[in-house]
């Protein structure tokens, strides 16, 4: 039998409290039952906390998110927290995701994504890299870099030293916000501005840069494998608490280790021995956090509390009561009794006999919600392969 609905609850109290009954509830101007609307909210809200309703008791399961893609970094002179000509597997991509491979830090993430303008993609981490995965050495007539500024979208100015002898068309420019395969289409000397230029194969990927440093390279460097891990993710909509040891790696069976606090998860990200096979957790920012992240799908999964009491019509839970037609998880009989004790409260009436009929509603709804278990006042030992009936007086170990 299906609970009540918002209307037919304050129809019930309004009836019990012999005051005018409402033909609705939400958009009623009358004082009374605006207020009556109110108190049965006010009612759900309460109610969460008293006890861990079984309808309310829900399951979260997600799998592990992660993308792989080759790519480079720079050697460290040049801009060295960024890794270059990644796919676009890696546009979707956000700062919930961890990033490991060779010379990245960590508990390194993802800063931000930026489309290079030729197919690859340039992914921003939030701290240096400790190396550079690749060290590309310049062509033979070609030993430095050159400080510079861009003042147009395509051209690159005001080389210093002795000009750009050893640059050719063709060569590959590496350098920041220059886009993966870049290349020399043109280069020389501008007498009007009295400076050295580069002119680029594409534009530069955003604005105009100062003292910036580029590169010149006769191939592109040789790119590496860089595996991007999700280990941040929302919590339900609907969540409001968790329930303790219920979180479970459940491809590998095993129990994630956690809440981790603070200081436990600093050392996880920060100290030398901080891995293994076991998932550890924290709740953080509203996020669910894992460490440490993984490169293979693995199933997870705990059980919460939802905050979700309500219900439409249609069956889509809600946090509130906002129409009429709405139902809600708790029994009839504890919201009427409950919203009428509030009702004394707000006027100012003796409210000891509605608090102890509320009070014994609710021990008894709370008791009967779900099951508990058995409790023995005098347990006694198993005996279900040895006991007491089978273990002889002496001579343990002795053939007869």
């Amino acid at each position: 039998m299906a609970n009540s609905t918002l209307l037919e609850l304050v129809t019930q109290v309004s009836n019990e409290l012999g005051i005018p009954t409402p033909l609705n509830v939400v958009g009623n101007i009358s004082q009374d039952v605006i207020q009556l609307y109110g108190l049965m909210n006010a009612c759900g809200y309460e109610l969460l906390r008293k006890a861990d309703w079984q309808q309310l008791i829900k399951q979260n399961l997600f799998t592990t998110q992660y993308i792989q893609s080759y790519g480079y970094t720079t050697p460290t002179s040049l801009t060295n927290n960024t890794i270059y000509g990644l796919d676009s597997s890696v546009a979707a991509i956000d700062d919930t995701y961890q990033v490991v491979g060779t010379g990245v830090n960590n508990a390194t993430y993802v800063s931000s994504v930026v489309s290079a303008g030729d197919g690859s993609y340039s992914v921003i981490l939030n701290q240096p890299l400790a190396s550079a995965t690749t060290s590309v050495a310049p062509t033979a007539a070609f030993t430095g870099t050159f400080t510079l500024n861009y003042y147009d979208a395509n051209s690159i100015y005001q080389f210093g030293g002795g000009g750009l002898a050893g640059v050719a068309i063709g060569q590959y420019v590496i350098g920041n916000n220059i886009a993966y395969g870049t290349t020399v289409a043109s280069f020389g000397y501008d007498s009007g501005v009295g400076v050295w230029y580069v002119t680029l194969s594409q534009n530069v990927l955003t604005g105009d840069y100062i003292n910036e440093t580029v590169s010149f390279y006769s191939s592109l460097p040789s790119t590496t494998l860089f595996n991007f891990q999700k280990v941040k993710y929302a919590m339900p909509s609907d969540y409001d608490a968790t329930v303790p040891r219920t979180h479970w790696d459940k491809s590998k069976r095993w129990e994630m280790l956690g809440p981790e606090d603070a200081q436990q998860w600093e050392w996880l990200l920060s100290g030398y021995i901080s891995t293994g096979p076991r998932i550890r957790w924290r709740i953080f920012q509203n996020l669910f956090q894992i460490w440490p992240g993984n490169s293979t799908g693995e199933r997870l999964g705990f059980e919460y509390r939802s905050k979700a009491w309500a219900l439409s019509s249609t069956g889509t839970v809600k946090n509130s009561f906002t129409a009429d037609t709405d139902t809600c998880i708790y029994p009839d009989r504890l919201m009427v009794l409950m919203c009428k004790l509030k009702y004394f409260e707000g006027k100012g009436f003796d409210t000891t006999a509605m608090f102890r009929n509320y009070r014994d509603e609710l021990e008894t709804v709370i008791a009967q919600n779900t099951s508990s278990a058995n409790l023995s006042f005098a347990p006694r030992p198993g005996t279900v392969l040895i006991g007491y009936d089978n273990i002889p007086d002496s001579n343990y170990g002795a053939e007869h």
